[in-house]
């Protein structure tokens, strides 16, 4: 139950928009603007290409995730520790599926922030 919750938060906090108090999106420059404004496009183009040139096992983790629907929640509902895991869609590979590390979502004044507790490659 967990482990879906966790995924089900990111990808929460990747398909929002942000809701922090923090200067974002004001603090972007002109090429981040226009990097947030193609967002949904990548992220289509991403997802389509992970799915022809991912492997298997892979793909099917990855449909896994997508499969869970978006759902708002207050910060102080994410704030804590979890599990989570990272999938990676983009070049030069399509897809990488990392395991599974402990994280904390933290609320401060700017929002939301991920932190990496375990796994092999820390944030």
């Amino acid at each position: 139950m967990i482990p879906r919750l966790a995924l089900a938060a990111g990808l929460l906090l990747a398909a929002l928009p942000a809701r922090a108090d923090g200067p974002f999106p004001d603090m972007l420059d002109a090429t981040g603007r226009a990097r947030l404004q193609a967002f949904d496009e990548t992220r289509a183009a991403a997802i389509e290409a992970a799915r022809r040139g991912g492997a298997s096992i892979d793909v099917a983790v990855l449909e896994r995730v997508l499969e869970g629907e978006a759902q708002a929640q207050a910060p102080a509902v994410l704030a804590g520790e979890w599990q989570c895991r990272t999938l990676k869609l983009g070049s030069p590979i399509p897809l990488t599926v990392h395991g599974w590390f402990r994280c904390r979502i933290a609320d401060d004044a700017a929002g939301l922030r991920l932190e990496k507790l375990g796994g092999l490659q820390r944030t």
